[in-house]
């Protein structure tokens, strides 16, 4: 009896191995085309070159297509000279349609040069090809699947500044403080995106949680973006911090007449970029305290408030720049 156990536990044991072995044969040729599939680099589309194999992206990007003749794993990579800049797209799909404009998986952002795109797929050999940046990218013309820049102080955007300096036909502005404050437009030390930002500045003797704001219209918003899942659409924007004790990051979008925050301390020097869902801004005070920003198309005005926190105080800080909205992912996603 004890041998007939030990017998039935070791056929067990080797169909066991057998039926593994064969599922990680199967494994392998399962992740593999047809083997009638092909692909070469000319059907990698690059729209946007020019006639020298250039894209600008200081005033557009690129629309990246491919059709395959089956559904197939892939993974696409556009990588700059030098290694540093690198966007990931993937997908297990018969095609390829996307949009690039210059955006990364991480930072440093892409700059002028060349670029190779890799196209890889399971048991084929890698296919590339390449192009050449010949201006930085801006973000200023993008497609609606991709997003849209509200602004960027460098008289970029959907809602771009009048001029070099802050007027009342770029929104409206007031500042508390009786010793000094302003909101003005700076050039030095700006943030990645270079070029000029926004700052609010406030101090005066007396400790307080609000020292003002600035607010700027955004008209005719719907249909900018191709979803108006908030849960799909999120907010970049780059904010500074000076090193002052109990300044807040203060953000708000106004969304079919109600005004949806973010707030922080600033706890940092320097800039930082703030991502956010939609989904994430919310109500404040008031009887719809804690709701949250639901319709994407009644967004109406933006606003970047000077305050305290966590502590009241008689001076604050804070500059902001190159406000964009991005649909499916964060304008950098490390």
């Amino acid at each position: 009896m004890k041998k007939l156990t030990i017998g039935i536990l070791a056929l067990t044991f080797l169909f066991g191995i057998t039926s593994c072995k064969k599922q990680l044969d199967k494994l392998g040729p399962d992740l593999c085309p047809s083997d009638g599939f092909s692909v070469v680099a000319s059907d990698i589309v690059l729209d946007g070159l020019n006639t020298s194999n250039e894209v600008n992206l200081s005033s557009g990007g690129l629309h990246i297509k491919a059709k395959f003749t089956e559904v197939v794993k892939w993974s696409l990579k556009l990588i700059s000279e030098d290694g540093a800049s690198i966007k990931s797209f993937e997908g297990e799909t018969d095609s390829i349609n996307t949009w690039w404009f210059g955006n990364v998986d991480a930072f440093p952002l892409f700059k002028k040069g060349n670029v190779k795109v890799e196209l890889e797929i399971a048991c084929l050999d890698l296919i590339t090809k390449s192009f050449v940046i010949k201006e930085a990218p801006t973000f200023k013309n993008v497609n609606s699947s991709y997003g849209v820049l509200i602004r960027d102080f460098d008289k970029n955007g959907i809602v771009p500044v009048a001029g070099n300096e802050f007027t009342v036909a770029d929104g409206w502005a007031g500042l508390n403080g009786s010793d000094s404050n302003h909101y003005q437009y700076f050039d030095v030390d700006p943030s990645p995106m270079g070029g000029k930002y926004g700052e609010l500045y406030s101090k005066g003797p007396d400790v307080t949680w609000y020292h003002g704001a600035t607010s700027f219209p955004i008209t005719n918003f719907a249909g900018k973006l191709i979803t108006t899942n908030p849960d799909s659409v999120y907010v970049n924007f780059y904010c500074k911090g000076y090193g002052l004790v109990n300044t807040g990051l203060e953000f708000a979008l106004t969304s079919a007449g109600t005004n949806y925050f973010y707030t922080e301390p600033i706890t940092w020097e320097g800039w930082k970029l703030i991502s956010l869902k939609l989904s994430d801004l919310k109500v404040l005070a008031g009887s719809k305290a804690g709701q949250k920003l639901t319709d994407v198309d009644g967004i109406s005005q933006c606003i970047m408030q000077l305050g305290s926190n966590p502590e009241r105080t008689n001076e604050a800080r804070s500059a902001y720049d190159f406000i964009l909205l991005t649909v499916g992912e964060p304008f950098i996603k490390e």
